[in-house]
């Protein structure tokens, strides 16, 4: 209770509407320096949704054009329309909430569509707001600035800041501002990842294990970023006509970004794989004559 107490303080010193406004002026300065040189999308990482709305309100202050339109219904309005502005928030949210909070809050197709807008790096939703969604298993290469001002640690932040890693055309690397003071967790969290070199606790708890796992999938779906590999899970032979293609955009990849070494294999692993695939393919056949 102690620590649910002393939380909700610090939201309230860290929500103040001068540090809001101060860091506001700062971040808009900042993403505007920054995408006159390299074109692309940033987040926001707030400590609460009150927070969040803060930020809102006080960038569009300051950049009025960025807003976008509300939708209305019954001559109300309902809350800003998913479909355009240059800002928006994404999170969790319920009819109790205030008027405030409301306005943020979409359905789960709107939020289909906003990821599916960020994603995109020709529509004009160039900076969303978050608290905790959108921090893991969300891939959106074009973004390539986070703006930190929540308290993180170990794999949580590991997972946000990589949201900003992903390999994207013209994009060297992503960039993490941070406004809370992440600096030692970071530095602790990349001491764990490169310091255990195998020694430790023999075993790991199951949930790391996911993360671990999670983060693993996220670089993959990264690198497979603008590939369709939906026939992955199809049959024998749709898989065997996938690998090739698949191969040939990790070695793409490779030409373009630097990004070689570890694919060197992958064109000799796909032949043997087809091939061993193929066998797969042919026995299941042969039984189910037989059977």
């Amino acid at each position: 209770m102690a620590r649910v107490k002393a939380k909700g303080k610090w939201a309230k010193l860290v929500g103040a509407k001068e540090r809001v406004e101060e860091i506001v002026a700062d971040l808009v300065e900042h993403y505007e320096t920054r995408t006159s040189v390299l074109e692309g999308k940033a987040m926001v990482v707030a400590m609460s949704r009150d927070i969040c709305v803060s930020l809102f309100d006080e960038i569009i202050k300051l950049r009025p054009e960025w807003a976008g339109t509300k939708l209305t219904k019954d001559g109300k309005d309902i809350g800003w329309n998913h479909e355009d502005g240059a800002i928006r928030i994404v999170m969790t949210g319920t009819a109790s909430d205030r008027p405030g909070l409301q306005d943020h809050v979409y359905s789960k197709g709107q939020k289909k569509r906003l990821a599916k807008r960020f994603k995109d790096a020709k529509d004009p939703l160039k900076l969303v707001i978050v608290r905790d969604m959108w921090l893991t298993g969300f891939d959106a290469p074009c973004c390539h600035t986070m703006y930190v001002d929540k308290p993180m640690a170990g794999h949580n932040l590991m997972q946000a800041i990589a949201r900003v890693n992903r390999v994207f055309a013209g994009k060297e690397g992503g960039l993490v501002v941070d406004y809370i003071g992440i600096a030692a967790e970071l530095k602790n969290a990349l001491k764990t990842y490169t310091d255990a070199k195998g020694k430790g606790s023999p075993t790991l708890k199951a949930e790391k294990a996911l993360e671990v796992l999670l983060e693993k999938l996220d670089v993959l779906r990264g690198l497979f970023h603008g590939f369709d590999y939906s026939k992955f899970e199809g049959t024998p032979t749709e898989v065997l006509a996938l690998l090739p293609a698949a191969a040939n955009h990790i070695l793409g990849l490779g030409d373009k970004n630097e990004i070689n070494g570890n694919f060197n294999g992958l064109r000799r692993d796909a032949t043997a794989t087809r091939r061993r695939m193929w066998r797969i393919h042919c026995a299941r056949r042969w039984t189910a004559r037989r059977s």
